[in-house]
């Protein structure tokens, strides 16, 4: 219709509110109409939807709706409005939403010609309503309509803002069975018929009845599926889509029926509902992420206990999966443990699982990458934390993660013990050379944290110096250490000797070197001159100004190396402890530790770009292993280390079981949603020169010991230099 507007009373209720939606994506123009004065009605409307009045699970905050209320409401009220349109006359159709309350209720499907018999006064409101729609559309020449709807199948809210609704039928069993699922259903009868409709099927009868040319001026259509339900059925229905175990309260032994006969609602409009009940369900529960939880231990029953309490109303939780025999079958908060970690592919199937999340505390590489594995990659992953999250009872889905790479190189997080750290390091002025590489970078964070007097960052990478300046001078607190940044390189003596004469410095952390070992195969100069001439310059200035303590950030490819990298960095690691004999009274020290995630040049950032770009992920060799850490505990552990050493020992930090690189990228591209092979290549390109198949972070296991602090270990280890180093190290300090 040109120049069409349609006004929609009681526009911010259910129904009204829906067909409004329902409007916009046809681009038809609307007004909503709401508990205001009829006389501002637009005058160009030329089509009435009518849903304005109140519901059978209408609910004043005070308690139940009196019968005055719905007089006042369904009645007076639309005395107004129509009192009101008689002014319109540009109006040429009217749709009122009618009930099937009018009906009341009855052994057959009810005609538009049944006699009314409301069995409450809501229902003999809607008559009274309908009457006078009836007596209007005989005195006007507009085309009006009066449809009868049945049980709606949706989650209706109260249009008034005075008003709180109780739940529909059609709600109440949802809600049962959603969050606040007990094992208890209780309905009416079993034997209670209803005849429910989709919400969508609905909003196409409303518009049908606006479209429509068939009919008299005035005719009442019944809104139905035309066929009956008994709440039994409904309730096995929902229990079985959303898999629990239930029993059922009755609290009638009476039963009634009400089903529509819609004959003349498919000759008139041209419409019947098209969506079953259990279609319906399904739908609803499509809105919900359909969620299986992995471990029913106390972490998932909390979990649990915490998704009904905050009755969430975005997820449905379909049951758990645990490896515990003892489990199987049982019913953990209302909800069924319905397999083991191996049954997931077929529990996915079956129930149709959108999301897997893994309440397992301190989960190690074994359960995430297990359950990764087995993955649809349609399917999603989230973890809960850390068993603190269960200690201090933070178990709720604000504490629920993405899973990280991080999860896929499986060892138990280590707390950061930033306290211990702040207190040390207390009143202290620091210099963290390479301070704006990964390593360095995240050691100056820890220490900004801290209650040092002043941290002092040399790094000839004038932008990363740049940007971390800016990120920590952001941070308002007070407190906090002074800040001062050097552009400078460490083999330049003189420019090391200028910072140390202008600051008191206490503690050296040399984190600066070259360390990606293909690189430095080709530019070994380069590598002996920072890594080994350049860690000699700082310790010699570190003894001439008296510096307590000094500590090398080290590689576990100072092991029996076989690269120019890690004989440069074992030949530093000499260094420290031949100084530390000539300052028996420092604390010079070396700490070692294997590859960490994300820092500039390892995989985890290669293969991400490759993914993200589907591109083929590489690999140098198929049964590569490498040990892994993030870079804040690595570096938590390197600030521990400090505190502990005594001088000249090499300390090592437990990374754990080395990881399989292959197996790493496959779980990494899962994560992504995407298929290992498929929708990713992985292709060997061979080993590169100076890298190994197997790291090691000691030369031997015999000959390490326990330090005071946990995952953190102490080298027993001659100080020679190996035969490979001294054939793959043969530039000269002359060189420089």
């Amino acid at each position: 219709m040109k120049g069409r507007r349609v006004l929609i009373t009681g526009g911010n209720g259910f129904l009204g509110g829906a067909f409004a939606a329902f409007l916009r994506k046809k681009a038809v123009p609307y007004v909503l109409y709401d508990r205001k004065d009829p006389e501002d009605i637009p005058s160009d409307i030329t089509e009435v939807v009518h849903f304005a009045g109140l519901t059978p699970y209408s609910k004043t905050k005070k308690g139940t709706v009196h019968d005055d209320l719905y007089h006042a409401a369904n009645v007076e009220e639309t005395k107004k409005l129509l009192k009101v349109l008689e002014k319109h006359t540009a109006i040429k159709r009217l749709v009122h939403i009618g009930s099937a309350a009018e009906y009341g209720v009855g052994p057959k499907p009810f005609l538009e010609t049944s006699r009314e018999k409301p069995v409450n006064v809501y229902g003999q409101s809607k008559v009274a309503q309908t009457a006078l729609i009836k007596e209007f559309a005989k005195k006007h020449r507009i085309k009006t309509q009066t449809l009868r709807i049945f049980n709606v199948m949706g989650f209706p809210k109260q249009s008034s803002p005075g008003l709180t609704g109780r739940p529909t039928l059609f709600e109440a069993l949802f809600e049962q069975f959603g969050p606040a699922f007990t094992g208890e259903i209780k309905i009416g009868s079993k034997r209670d018929v209803r005849d429910l409709v989709a919400l969508e099927d609905i909003m196409q009868a409303i518009f049908a009845a606006l479209e429509t040319k068939k009919g008299g001026r005035y005719e009442i259509i019944n809104i139905g599926s035309g066929r009956g339900t008994t709440l039994g059925d409904m309730v096995k229905i929902f229990g079985s889509l959303v898999n629990k175990e239930y029993t059922i309260t009755e609290g009638s032994k009476t039963f009634t029926c009400s089903i529509a006969n819609v004959a003349k609602a498919k000759r008139l409009l041209g419409w019947e509902a098209t969506t079953t009940l259990e279609e319906g369900v399904r739908a609803l529960l499509g809105n919900k992420k359909r969620v299986l939880i992995v471990g029913a231990g106390v972490a998932g029953e909390m979990l649990v206990k915490e998704i009904k309490k905050e009755n969430r109303t975005d997820i449905l939780v379909l049951g758990f999966v645990d490896d515990d025999k003892k489990k199987q079958g049982k019913l953990i908060s209302g909800f069924k443990v319905l397999g083991t970690v191996n049954d997931l592919p077929d529990i996915i199937e079956e129930k149709s699982i959108e999301q897997v999340l893994v309440s397992t505390p301190s989960i190690g590489k074994e359960m995430v990458n297990q359950v990764t594995s087995l993955l649809p990659v349609h399917v999603s992953i989230k973890v809960l934390p850390s068993v603190s999250s269960i200690i201090l009872g933070k178990v709720d889905f604000s504490y629920v993660r993405d899973i990280d790479p991080s999860d896929l190189v499986g060892r138990p997080l280590i707390k950061t013990e930033q306290e211990r750290i702040s207190q040390k390091a207390k009143g202290k002025t620091f210099l963290v050379t390479g301070g704006a590489g990964s390593i360095g970078s995240e050691i100056v964070r820890q220490l900004y944290d801290s209650k040092a007097k002043c941290v002092i960052i040399l790094d000839s990478w004038e932008e990363g110096i740049f940007n971390m300046l800016e990120a920590l001078r952001a941070i308002k607190d007070a407190d906090r250490p002074l800040l001062k940044a050097y552009i400078g390189n460490i083999r330049d003596r003189e420019r090391v000797e200028e910072i140390l004469k202008n600051h008191r410095v206490d503690v050296i952390v040399h984190a600066a070197a070259y360390k990606h070992v293909p690189l430095m195969e080709e530019n070994s100069d380069e590598a002996y001159k920072t890594n080994y001439l350049g860690t000699k310059n700082v310790l010699d200035l570190a003894q001439k100004y008296d510096i307590a303590d000094f500590v090398l950030v080290s590689t576990d490819k100072a092991v029996n190396p076989s690269s120019v990298m890690g004989s440069s960095k074992r030949k530093a690691e000499l260094l420290v402890q031949e100084f530390a004999q000539k300052n028996p009274g420092k604390r010079f020290c070396a700490v070692r530790f294997g590859n960490v995630l994300n820092s500039s040049g390892s995989v985890l950032p290669i293969f991400l770009r490759q993914i993200r770009a589907h591109s083929a992920v590489t690999i140098t060799h198929a049964d590569m292993t490498r040990y892994f850490m993030s870079i804040p505990e690595a570096v938590s552990l390197v600030l521990l280390s400090w505190i502990i050493a005594k001088n000249g020992q090499i300390l090592l930090l437990d990374m754990g079981e080395p990881i399989k690189i292959l197996d790493f990228a496959i779980n990494l591209i899962r994560i992504h949603g995407l298929e290992p092979y498929i929708d990713i290549p992985i292709t060997i390109t061979g080993i590169r020169p100076g890298e190994k198949i197997h790291e090691e972070l000691t030369y031997d296991k015999n000959k390490l010991r326990k330090s005071i602090v946990p995952r953190i270990y102490i080298a027993e280890e001659i100080p020679t230099v190996s035969k490979v180093s001294k054939e793959r190290m043969r530039v000269k300090e002359k060189s420089i």
